[in-house]
């Protein structure tokens, strides 16, 4: 999810998906799936044009993450139309 963003502005995202690689005990990993991963992208210090976010990821399952391809994500800022 894109969080703290302006309601004046649209927001494009470069990609909506990421590829993420979780360790932990089989029996947690064999029950995984992508709704037990968050993503989230803080768009408080956006300026209008491309802009490069860290992604933040949480996972409630009993898994760490180990890595996220990409980290960073590209958001468009664009001024809405009146």
């Amino acid at each position: 999810s894109l969080t703290n963003t302006n309601s004046a502005y649209n927001y494009t995202l470069g990609t909506n998906t990421v590829d993420v690689t979780v360790r932990g005990p089989a029996s947690a990993i064999d029950n995984v799936n992508s709704t037990d991963v968050t993503a989230q992208l803080n768009a408080a210090s956006f300026a209008t044009g491309t802009n490069q976010a860290f992604l933040q990821l949480s996972t409630n399952s009993n898994v760490d993450i180990v890595s996220v391809q990409p980290m960073f994500i590209e958001v468009e800022v664009s001024p809405k139309d009146n």
